[in-house]
């Protein structure tokens, strides 16, 4: 069956359709009148009859038909609309809140030690990656956790500080200061990307890939932490609603 593709072609269709059937209809009644005043009068009201029922089964036949055919093009057109929609489609017709992101579990400030970091890391095999406030709450930036690592091997080759020494001593401003303003290095302070919750998940997609980061942290209008997603609950989404 086709598909409607737009309200111009929908009205052409259905003024197609009238015409035809107005056209059954004068054939019809050309056709019964010739064969009324052939007939004689004691045949006429039979003929009348037949023709009243006749056309009043034809006609509801003819209108159930009509807005039959109309409502199954309708309801096929959603359908073949809703199946036909691509990953790019679904993601930019999504919102980020409504994606309902994971919410951040703990945020770090700058004068924060290293120690204090580090033990986080260590509640949970699964983190990867913390996030870092400024003084206002907002969101300054998500460090990776092999940041730490390095940075303690560094200040212990350089200083010969013990390791003990260097991650009670050291804080995250010192951290994010080794590495700032380094290409080859900055992804380790920079492990996530910054997105405003009320965008869409394409968005997000875009900056993610365009950035090589798995991971967006999502900021309210304040520019506070509101969550964040990774770019496997990017794919899940679109492979959701493409089923």
């Amino acid at each position: 069956m086709p598909v409607v593709s737009n309200e111009e072609d929908k009205h052409t269709l259905i003024s197609k359709h009238l015409i035809l059937v107005l056209a059954l209809l004068l054939a019809l009644i050309i056709t019964e009148a010739l064969i009324f005043w052939l007939e004689g009068p004691n045949s006429q009201k039979d003929i009348l009859a037949l023709t009243f029922g006749t056309f009043g089964t034809w006609i509801g036949a003819g209108a159930a038909y009509f807005f039959g055919r109309e409502n199954m093009r309708e309801a096929t057109t959603s359908i073949l609309k809703l199946q036909g929609l691509s990953p790019t489609e679904i993601l930019a017709s999504t919102r980020l809140v409504d994606m309902n992101p994971r919410p951040v579990p703990q945020t770090f400030k700058p004068e924060d030690s290293v120690e204090d970091v580090l033990a986080w890391f260590e509640k949970d095999e699964k983190r990867f990656f913390a996030v870092v406030i400024d003084k206002d709450g907002k969101f300054q930036c998500a460090i990776h956790e092999e940041s730490l690592y390095r940075f303690i091997n560094r200040q212990m080759k350089t200083s010969e500080q013990k390791y003990d020494d260097v991650i009670t001593a050291k804080t995250i401003n010192d951290v994010i200061t080794e590495f700032k303003d380094k290409k080859e290095t900055e992804s380790l302070i920079q492990a996530a990307v910054k997105i405003k919750e009320n965008n869409t998940a394409l968005l997000a997609s875009e900056l993610m890939d365009m950035e090589k980061k798995f991971v967006a942290v999502l900021v309210d209008d304040q520019g506070k932490p509101a969550g964040f997603i990774s770019t496997g609950d990017i794919r899940r989404q679109f492979t959701r609603q493409g089923k």
